[in-house]
């Protein structure tokens, strides 16, 4: 009945059935994925009905909602984001691997969870506001560090910005992300 792939890995319906309606699948190596997609292999949830999907983090105790497929939306992409837990110093420790959670629901109980996830400011679904607030982080960033050298180099004209500034910018940029991929978030 579904489907999922991860770029750079097999398609897979290696799905395992829960109870009617309840179904699983695990995510190894969830650190390394970023993206994937589920997907109807065959049309056929009931009418009035749809396949809500959710998300949980090893050791799978609490579940996210991310979406939904119906029958008029066979796919959905959904995206991971991986964030460094604040309270240990190992980052992704015990979050090698993600149970996706797929539950047949009537319209109304994706409706409404569709609505609260649409107003909620969870992190795993980015926002085109989000967005917008991560380009000016990543610009302000950008500028203050260039700032940072103004006057500070020999030889160096005060309006020019030698590469090896930017690719050091650029390398501390990524070890930020690395780290934790919201840190440009106001919290």
């Amino acid at each position: 009945m579904f489907g999922y792939v991860i770029p750079g890995r097999q398609v897979s319906n290696a799905i395992t059935t829960v109870s009617p309606g309840k179904f699983t699948f695990i995510i190894d190596n969830a650190t390394q994925v970023y993206n994937f997609t589920i997907f109807l292999t065959d049309l056929n949830i009931p009418a009035g009905y749809g396949a809500a999907i959710y998300l949980s983090w090893q050791p799978y105790t609490e579940f996210k909602y991310l979406g939904f497929l119906s029958n008029s939306k066979p796919s959905e992409l959904f995206t991971l984001v991986h964030t460094q837990d604040k309270t240990t110093s190992t980052m992704f420790e015990n979050r090698n691997s993600v149970q996706i959670g797929i539950s047949i629901e009537s319209e109304g109980e994706i409706l409404s969870k569709s609505s609260a996830l649409a107003l909620a400011s969870d992190d795993m679904i980015f926002k085109l506001v989000d967005f917008k607030q991560y380009a000016f982080k990543m610009c302000h960033n950008l500028y203050n560090y260039i700032l940072s050298f103004a006057g500070s180099q020999q030889g160096v004209a005060p309006n020019l910005v030698p590469t090896q500034t930017i690719d050091k910018w650029y390398e501390n940029y990524q070890k930020k992300l690395t780290n934790d991929v919201l840190f440009w978030k106001e919290k």
